[in-house]
């Protein structure tokens, strides 16, 4: 049972316990009328749905019946498959769309070819529909769509063509946004079907106003406003220059599983604006009418990860925080100053203590990257500490994250390295055309390079650290640098080969997309360019392994399946490389389980302590380090 969208309808699912049979019952919450869109009685499906369509007495009903894809003793794959999904599930979903009239009480089945998924716009009219898996071939993470427009009343079909996965659409539904296959944002006007090129890079996230007179562009250097009469695109001067976003969209999403959805905000409202300056380091929030700023509700150089305010605007609260500050739940009112409601710091009172660092360094190419250096407790200018490097992708925005004193589910938490007496580093590593192991190797020594001269790290007391991504990284690095002295990796890819020509259970299907144009970025198949993926493989340089590591994962985890951190494991033994391996029974690609948690955390403390501090006296360890141990 549940309310329709605009609160109009109150839908009732029901089941007959024999038969397994369902029907929908509707009930108009201003009429007290009850309809059974689909006909009374009860028919064969696995599950319906009610979308009321805004603006209009119609809702768009959709009806679900799974189709066994395995004959119970062989599962049939193709090589023209497209949707692995249901092979890997042995089910496959039939959809059936109608379009139901409130007022008439009459019901139209939408007969567009098979396969085809339907989407409403708004208008009552007009419907979106595609086939989601037409264009799949695994190469993106989400494929193409090939996307047409249906009039129910003229029942006339316009083809909009290929476009990425992403529609917007005004309130009423007159126009649609999208982006072309090379990302250009195009816009089509659904009562004409004129299209209109807006030729601007680096737009996201438009919004309509209710009135369509304007669509509202973010970006990452201001905020800008396209006319939709004189189609002039202008760049509000408040915001120029500045990373922003817009607080008070109304947002409603109009499908499952593909993103189209509308974006409006009030004709008379304010843009209520958070906007990131990144010279001054400052994030500032406020109402924004036109080129003119209303009122300015904070600005503050911590970060803030929450900003709520009251309809009127005359009332807002906020959530603070900083690497070296827990988190404060403020308030502030219209000629009042901002209040404390919560402060955490009360209970964490060396958090001030904490000292950090922002790294710079440039690759061979010019390219700058940043890291961030944190320091021990107690630090002490005339002692060396060991140092712990955690690697992923970009980590210096994490800058003003507060730093939660914890066992966590990677067995990574800087706040109690730091408390133990290391330092910790964290730089950015980026990808190109080399791949993202040798490219990540010079990043890495590029980093490494800049700390060189700072005399308070013992740079022969150096491990390196990853997860997932970072795991894959640490695996590679492990076996081409000689600059640390131990390696935990967590949960990462070994065998880039194997895991290109494997099944994901998390995001279901091949992994092509993931390796040729997701983080890796390989940006070609393995047969096209062999050599870029030989060169970035961490299994075959497995023998060069240039000190002891420590690799865990979860045994149910389905993203990066455990048999990674085995067959890096195994490699390994093969060539009597100093190797132990973690193998959690209960958990998936971060640790969930508590005892589990507690483990990795103690163990990863006392490898670093073993390795890098020369405590020597850990059992668990000694078992691979010392040759009498059995």
């Amino acid at each position: 049972m549940e309310l329709s969208e605009f609160k109009n309808y109150l839908i009732i699912y029901e089941k007959d316990r024999l038969s397994q049979l369902r029907r929908m019952v509707v009930i108009d919450s201003k009429r007290e009328t009850v309809y059974y869109p689909l006909g009374p009685s009860f028919i064969q499906q696995d599950f319906s749905t009610f979308k009321e369509i805004r603006n209009d007495h119609a809702a768009l009903l959709k009806v679900v019946r799974f189709e066994r894809t395995s004959t119970g003793y062989v599962d049939l794959y193709y090589g023209k498959d497209k949707d692995l999904k249901s092979k890997m599930d042995g089910k496959k979903a039939v959809e059936e769309y109608w379009l139901w009239n409130v007022k008439t009480n009459n019901i139209q089945k939408f007969d567009l070819g098979q396969n085809r998924s339907v989407t409403d716009i708004g208008n009552g009219t007009q419907f979106l529909h595609y086939d989601g898996n037409e264009l799949r071939d695994y190469t993106r993470h989400r494929p193409l769509l090939n996307v047409s427009l249906y009039n129910s009343k003229t029942k006339s079909n316009y083809p909009i063509g290929i476009i990425q996965p992403q529609i917007v659409s005004s309130g009423n539904g007159r126009y649609l946004l999208y982006q072309s296959e090379d990302a250009k944002w195009e816009m089509l006007n659904t009562s004409n079907n004129k299209r209109t090129f807006i030729e601007k890079n680096d737009l996201r996230n438009p919004v309509f106003t209710e009135n369509d007179q304007s669509i509202y562009f973010e970006s990452s250097a201001g905020l800008w406003e396209y006319n939709l009469n004189s189609g002039l695109l202008t760049q509000l001067n408040a915001s120029r220059g500045k990373k922003v976003r817009i607080l008070n969209t109304d947002r409603s999403f109009l499908s499952q599983g593909i993103s189209i959805y509308h974006s409006t905000i009030d004709s008379d409202t304010p843009l209520i604006i958070e906007s990131l300056d990144s010279i001054s380091q400052t994030v500032s929030y406020y109402s924004l009418k036109g080129h003119k700023i209303l009122q300015d509700f904070l600005i503050t150089k911590n970060k803030v990860s929450k900003f709520l305010h009251s309809d009127r605007l005359d009332r807002w609260c906020w959530l603070e925080e900083n690497y070296n500050l827990a988190p404060m739940l403020k308030e502030s009112a219209k000629h009042a100053s901002a209040q404390m409601l919560y402060n955490e710091n009360q209970n964490d009172r060396s958090a001030k203590e904490i000292r950090q660092e922002m790294i710079d360094y440039r690759l061979t190419n010019g390219k700058a990257l940043k890291g961030l250096l944190y320091y021990p407790q107690h630090f002490n200018p005339s002692t060396q500490y060991p140092m712990i490097v955690h690697i992923y992708q970009i980590q210096h925005t994490k800058s003003k994250e507060y730093l939660i004193p914890k066992f966590d589910g990677l067995g990574f938490n800087i706040r109690l390295l730091l408390e133990q007496g290391y330092f910790v580093f964290l730089p950015d590593l980026l990808t190109d055309r080399r791949g993202p192991g040798i490219a990540g190797l010079e990043c890495i020594n590029a980093a490494l390079d800049a700390l060189a001269d700072h005399q308070n790290i013992d740079h022969s007391k150096i491990g390196l650290t990853g997860h997932s991504f970072g795991g894959y990284l640490t695996n590679l690095i492990s076996t081409q640098s000689n600059r640390f002295a131990a390696y935990i990796s967590g949960s990462g890819v070994s065998d880039i080969i194997q895991s290109y020509y494997s099944l994901n259970r998390n995001f279901p299907g091949p992994h092509y997309w993931q390796l040729e144009s997701g983080q890796y970025q390989m940006a070609s198949s393995l047969a096209d360019n062999k050599q870029l993926y030989f060169n970035n493989n961490p299994i075959y340089d497995a023998e060069k392994l240039s000190a002891p590591i420590l690799l865990w994962t979860g045994k149910t985890d389905e993203n990066v399946v455990p048999e990674n951190t085995m067959g890096f494991y195994l490699a390994l033994k093969r060539y009597r490389k100093d190797v132990i391996a973690l193998f959690y029974h209960k958990s998936g690609h971060s640790l969930t389980d508590e005892p589990e948690r507690l483990d990795l955390n103690k163990k990863a403390l006392e490898w670093w302590a073993y390795f890098l501090k020369d405590q020597k006296e850990v059992p668990w360890i000694n078992q691979q380090m010392k040759k009498d141990a059995h």
